[in-house]
């Protein structure tokens, strides 16, 4: 892929520089956007700006702009030139210094992972259908699910093979505090007999929700991504913590945000369809 005419009118233009601010875990670097630099050099850039605090290697990192993961853009100016179409629109003569293209980072390395697959030999089961008392609560969630689903029969025509949709499991982050916390409220949401019912109504399985790092500020910051729906419900992540790790946000806004995410495992783009079923699901 060429690097278009707008592209080296950016960059080697007389327009001011443009740089890239990339935010990992509450740390902030910045780095000059140049008309070759790639997604490998700015991976590069943060795992040595890190050295030492996140043993993370390039691999183990996805950035995200816009709350979307970038994916391929391998080419020769391809990076570039798709974070510079977002200024088109935006920029003109400017007298600012420079120009700031904002992305976020996340990252797991591979002694976190590790530490999360010890940790899910312990962690509460998603369904406990081996001891006596797990089985009483699936029956009562069960009938409780089923009261929910005859009133969703009655509006949309039946539920068929409602015990095959749901979730696959639970994550939580491992290097924060409160893990018991955690736990719990990803698996009020996992084992909500209204969310169940509407994934069942909708066909929906989802293989893990997990817990995702709070970047940014809610409602401050340029970038502050509260959900991420990776591969159409391969995996959901929710911010759980408060903007300072030193609490939990309300839980009728992380289900929002869930439900927000669920209507991602139809439509990618936030676009008339998105919103209308993001407002059915709310609503069921």
């Amino acid at each position: 892929m060429e690097i278009d005419s707008y592209t080296n009118k950016m960059i080697n233009g007389n327009d001011p520089p443009i740089f890239l601010n990339i935010s990992f875990r509450g740390k902030k670097i910045e780095v000059p956007l140049m008309p070759d630099t790639s997604v490998s050099d700015v991976k590069r850039n943060l795992v040595s700006s890190i050295d030492g605090e996140v043993n993370v290697m390039t691999d183990d990192i996805k950035l995200i702009h816009k709350g979307k993961v970038i994916k391929g853009l391998a080419g020769p100016g391809e990076f570039s030139t798709f974070l510079l179409q977002s200024l088109k629109k935006k920029t003109s003569s400017s007298s600012a210094s420079k120009i700031v293209i904002r992305l976020m980072a996340t990252g797991t390395s591979a002694t976190e992972a590790r530490n999360v697959e010890r940790n899910k030999v312990n962690a509460p089961r998603v369904r406990d259908d081996l001891s006596e008392a797990g089985k009483r609560d699936i029956e009562a969630r069960q009938r409780l699910g089923r009261k929910v689903m005859m009133g969703a029969n009655k509006r949309g025509g039946g539920v068929v093979g409602a015990e095959k949709y749901g979730f696959g499991r639970i994550e939580t982050l491992p290097m924060l505090p409160e893990q018991n916390k955690a736990k719990e409220i990803l698996n009020s949401l996992v084992n909500d007999p209204g969310i169940l019912a509407c994934m069942a109504k909708h066909k929906w399985n989802v293989g893990c929700l997990a817990e995702m790092y709070p970047e940014g500020k809610v409602g401050e910051s340029e970038v502050c991504i509260m959900g991420l729906n990776q591969n159409k419900g391969a995996k959901i992540l929710l911010r759980l913590r408060t903007d300072d790790l030193t609490g939990f946000r309300k839980i009728l806004s992380i289900r929002k945000v869930l439900f927000h995410e669920l209507a991602h495992n139809v439509h990618s783009e936030h676009n008339g369809e998105f919103f209308q079923l993001m407002r059915q699901v709310e609503k069921e």
